[in-house]
């Protein structure tokens, strides 16, 4: 056994060692050199790059990454630095080796392995950062300075080739002219002869390879020095300033214009045919031999090589031509965007610094030579291309007609697509015409309707605009040239288009259009969006033609001011035009300060400057509106679209909302009183959310998986707390295993005794003289759930009148077993209570009550109204709201107004009621016009004495109070506090029930809080 051990231990190490995925320890140290090397040779090739020597050997994708879009570089860049800066971060590329460094131990090499990594890519960050800025000119550079050496050795090459045929054929020629000679036969020598005819042929079509060949050659030089030129200012460009920044831009200005010129010849150049020697003519040699009849085969032979030749030339030379125009093409981007990079750091003032110089002036003649440079060059290739294909016969014939059909396939590709964008249009006028039918999807129809007809003039445009965006993308496509150079055209006149249905949809939406003036404001339109609209066009067609070519240097600044000159000119036109229409949809959309703003700036301003102002004034307005509408399900939404809509409404006149209940039908005010709120076949159902979360606490009473046997929920008057109780008590009534009992407190209950007698009463026991709730609890039959509203009426706040709040304070931590307390206090009586008593030693459970959502204002209303026959007319508010407007539509009108309602409300459903009430006034027998709700504005509070406030204040602590118990909490005189009363009674803040007790009238109470608050009165939230 002892053997067996020993033999182990010895096996241990080679076993773990036929378990491990790494190389043998030597090996693994090649491949850390290897990969060292890699990352030294890839950084000093970075460092070439950033000072400006492109003549690294390192692949392209090995030194700027994977061939990705430009708004992805960004995204790249992050994902570098993040990687950079983990510290604990290693590469995919480089775990399987770093991993097994470490687990040889050579940690030391890890570390550097790692460092160098982090090396490399802090360099490929500053090369991407500068090519980005650059807008790619890096990249492409050494793209191009690659390309040029490669071309270079392709054509040394082929000429090679070409030199060794023509020796072969002179050769050739040699032995058939000494054969010729050497025969007697007549009919043989002149056989021979005309095969060196033919060998001479061939001859002379090499001659003409080798001398575009050498032409080539002096043309790539010439690329070749211009591009490292560049190259060297484009990488050290970030350093170059001072008078050396604008030498060096002349001195590129210089080469621009030298490689523009280039191309001119270039074209001219290869426009011309090449001339290709004729073929002798044949004659019919007899066969008088079977040598002469071999040598009349050689001649069909010879003729057939001198086609293939002739064929093999043109397409050699043609594709040579291709590729010199790509390297022209790639040099002028080059120096273009060198150019442009020099001159936009020379700033905005060079231009204007240089406009009275000779050298200022002959530039920019040359740029303007040069616009139509990317037209010529377009137009250029497809003639050379037909050319070529002509030259070819009937092969290239052949070529030509198979492009037309594809052109022609293309055509119907299109035709279709347009189908289905119409169907596409008409279907989902369909599905709108279906959603306005259907009751369940009605509301949704009316929003969709209102944003179809808004989009619908522009939507064919903008589904093509996304189709070009497609095609210009595709794979299939992106190597068409002839779709590379219309595609933009086409997009920016599909951008004009919908430039202008924008600005006629804008005029739409501030103008008040009649029947009678609609097709005199059509024309108006339309002139006004022309005419703004071709400067848009204009701009950017001379932008798609400066690009490559010129680059944003003299023609672009001047076009670019002249296009804001004359934007800025043709826009005060346009408001000056639509000044009067402009102002009438500012009175009805702003509020009263901001139109008397306006109107300071009619008066101080010029008109066509007022008239400036007062467009982009109305420009910000729809935006917002905009925004509102899209936005219109965030509360934040709903409150500014609430705000903007009431200031829409503060300039009509008090008259016509003074509406009192005493206007309104009492069998219609009897569906809104407050008892409505508490009717079943009424009612909205509470917060799913809250309810379920009162009744789970109950409910882990019940099945005694928790001790806790209380909780409490507060809210503001009016919020629904008695609504959430009753609801929640209606899930326990069917329950035989509970008892449940609701009752509200009476008021004022503020003693011990009161309160034990009180409990005494409600739990059965009034005839216990001793009150035990201990010897209650244990003698109930069934367990117990007490909801217990307004439990705010158990304290007075001043001396000794916290007997029975402590009392039942008490009474909650005695811990019974079969009675379980659920009480609802009034928000700031509660808040008062809790930074008096605390609450987390008292009560656990405690649930807050907010306002309702607008929609379930909306619900609680409209239920209420749909069970009367009276009818409902918004014609007043769309009126006063420039009703012309689609988003003024009735059913954004009626949804707007409750958005109002609910913000006037703060979702305080007893409230929103009062409202809704005060806006309705009585047109004929069975229909109401809504009108502006009537709210408490507040603006009296500022003048009420502190003793009022006082008043105020304590009323708010309690909910309610008598004269007596008002008196008691504040400690002031009988006088004072009578007064206060009748001022604040007066002035709509306090409202006497039937009881003779005082509370906030419901319309004024959030104004109130308010007010206290910023008095600091009260506290809390």
């Amino acid at each position: 056994m002892k053997r067996i051990f020993i033999v182990l231990l010895y096996l241990i190490p080679f076993i773990s060692f036929a378990n491990s995925t790494c190389p043998v320890k030597s090996k693994l140290i090649d491949q850390y050199e290897t990969k060292k090397d890699f990352y030294s040779k890839s950084i000093e090739g970075i460092d070439q790059i950033l000072s400006g020597n492109f003549t690294t050997q390192m692949p392209l994708t090995t030194i700027f990454g994977p061939e990705i879009a430009g708004e992805d570089v960004q995204t790249l860049i992050t994902t570098y630095k993040k990687q950079v800066e983990d510290i604990s971060h290693v590469p995919d590329e480089l775990e399987y080796l770093a991993n097994c460094l470490r687990e040889v131990k050579e940690d030391t090499k890890y570390i550097e392995l790692i460092n160098s990594w982090r090396r490399l890519y802090l360099k490929k960050i500053e090369l991407l950062e500068k090519n980005s800025n650059l807008d790619s000119l890096l990249k492409k550079t050494m793209a191009n300075a690659q390309a040029l050496p490669e071309f270079a050795d392709k054509i040394s090459r082929e000429k090679e080739q070409d030199e060794k045929l023509k020796q072969e054929i002179t050769e050739k020629i040699s032995d058939t002219q000494a054969q010729m000679v050497a025969t007697e036969d007549q009919n043989l020598k002149d056989i021979k002869a005309a095969i060196v005819e033919l060998e001479k042929v061939k001859v002379q079509i090499l001659n003409i390879n080798l001398a575009q060949a050498k032409i080539l050659e002096d043309e790539l030089r010439f690329y070749k020095d211009k591009s490292l030129v560049v190259g060297r200012v484009s990488g050290e460009i970030d350093k170059i300033k001072g008078v050396a920044l604008e030498d060096t831009f002349f001195e590129v200005t210089t080469i621009w214009e030298d490689v523009v010129k280039k191309g001119f010849h270039l074209f001219s150049k290869q426009l011309k045919s090449l001339n290709f020697p004729e073929m002798p003519s044949r004659s019919n040699f007899a066969e008088s031999s079977d040598e002469a009849k071999k040598e009349i085969e050689n001649i069909n032979r010879v003729v057939l090589e001198i086609e293939n030749l002739k064929e093999k030339t043109l397409a050699s030379i043609s594709l040579k031509s291709d590729q010199e125009l790509q390297m022209h093409y790639n040099l002028l981007f080059q120096v273009s965007s060198t150019r442009q990079a020099l001159y936009e750091r020379l700033g905005k003032s060079f231009i204007f610094e240089k406009v009275f110089t000779m050298r200022f002036w002959q530039d920019l003649k040359y740029e303007l030579l040069s616009v139509p440079y990317k037209i010529v060059s377009f137009l250029y290739s497809r003639v050379i291309y037909v050319k070529d294909a002509l030259s070819l016969g009937k092969k290239g014939v052949r070529r030509l007609i198979f492009d037309g059909l594809g052109f022609v396939v293309f055509l119907l590709g299109l035709y279709v697509i347009s189908l289905g964008v119409n169907y596409s249009e008409h279907k989902i006028d369909k599905v709108k015409s279906a959603l306005l039918i259907s009751e369940k999807f009605r509301s949704t129809g009316r929003l969709f309707s209102i944003w179809w007809q808004r989009l619908r003039p522009a939507y064919r445009l903008l589904l093509w605009l996304y189709i070009t965006y497609l095609i210009e993308n595709h794979y299939y496509f992106t190597h068409i040239e002839d779709l590379r150079f219309i595609i933009p055209f086409v997009q920016v006149f599909i951008v004009y288009s919908i430039f202008k249905i924008a600005i006629v949809g804008f005029l739409s939406s501030i103008a008040i259009l009649e029947i009678r003036n609609i097709h005199a404001f059509r024309i108006k339109a339309y002139h006004s969006a022309n005419s703004l609209g071709k400067i848009f066009l204009y701009y950017f067609i001379s932008l798609i033609l400066l690009e490559e070519s010129l680059g944003k240097v003299y023609v672009y600044s001047i076009i670019s001011l002249m296009a804001f000159g004359l934007t800025l000119y043709r826009v005060s036109i346009l408001a000056t035009d639509w000044h009067d229409t402009i102002l009438r949809f500012l009175e009805k959309k702003v509020s009263t300060k901001v139109y008397t703003l306006i109107e300071m700036i009619e008066k101080k301003c010029p008109p066509w400057m007022a008239s400036f102002v007062l467009l982009i004034i109305s420009v910000i307005v729809m935006l917002f509106n905009v925004f509102i509408s899209l936005t219109e399900n965030l509360e934040v939404s709903k409150k500014l679209s609430a705000k903007l809509f009431r200031r829409q409404l503060e300039n009509i006149e008090v008259a016509t909302v003074e509406v009192g209940r005493d206007k309104l039908p009492q069998d219609y005010l009897d569906i809104f009183t407050i008892r409505s709120l508490e009717e079943s076949d009424l009612l909205i159902a509470p917060d799913p959310q809250l309810s379920q979360g009162i009744c789970d606490e109950i409910n882990e009473w019940l099945g005694e998986r928790a001790e806790e046997h209380s909780l409490v929920l507060y809210g503001d008057k009016g919020v629904g707390k008695t609504t959430l109780m009753k609801y929640v008590m209606s899930t326990y009534e069917d329950n035989n295993d509970v008892n449940v009992i609701y009752h509200k407190v009476p008021a004022k209950l503020a003693t011990r005794d009161g309160l034990r007698n009180y409990i005494k009463e409600l739990l059965g026991f009034k005839e216990e003289e001793r009150f035990d709730i201990l010897s209650i609890d244990n003698r109930l039959e069934k367990k117990t759930v007490v909801f217990l509203d307004e439990v705010q009426n158990v304290f007075l706040s001043r001396s000794g009148g916290f007997e029975a709040y402590n009392e039942l304070i008490n009474l909650v931590n005695l811990g019974t077993k079969n009675i379980f307390w659920c009480f609802s206090f009034n928000r700031y009586s509660w808040i008062y209570l809790d930074r008096a008593f605390g609450r987390n030693q008292f009560f656990r459970n405690v649930f807050a009550l907010s306002g309702w959502s607008d929609e379930r204002i909306k619900e609680l209303i409209m239920k209420r109204h749909n069970k009367t026959d009276y009818k409902l007319s918004f014609d007043f508010l769309i009126s006063a709201t420039n009703g012309s407007e689609e988003i003024d539509s009735y059913a954004s009108i009626e949804s707007r107004f409750f958005k109002l309602l609910w913000e006037l409300s703060n979702g305080n459903p007893r409230c929103a009621i009062s409202l809704w009430v005060s806006a309705l006034r009585k047109r004929g027998e069975k229909s109401f016009v809504v009108n502006v709700p009537k709210l408490y504005d507040g603006d009296e509070l500022m003048g009420l004495s502190d003793d009022t406030l006082f008043v105020l204040a304590e009323v708010l602590k309690h909910e309610n109070l008598s004269a007596k118990e008002i008196t008691l909490t504040t400690y002031l005189p009988i006088g004072l506090v009578r007064n206060a009363i009748k001022v604040a009674s007066e002035g709509g803040l306090l409202y006497k029930d039937t009881r003779g007790r005082f509370m906030l009238d419901i319309l004024s109470q959030y104004s109130i809080i308010k007010f206290l608050k910023s008095k600091n009165f009260i506290y809390g939230n």
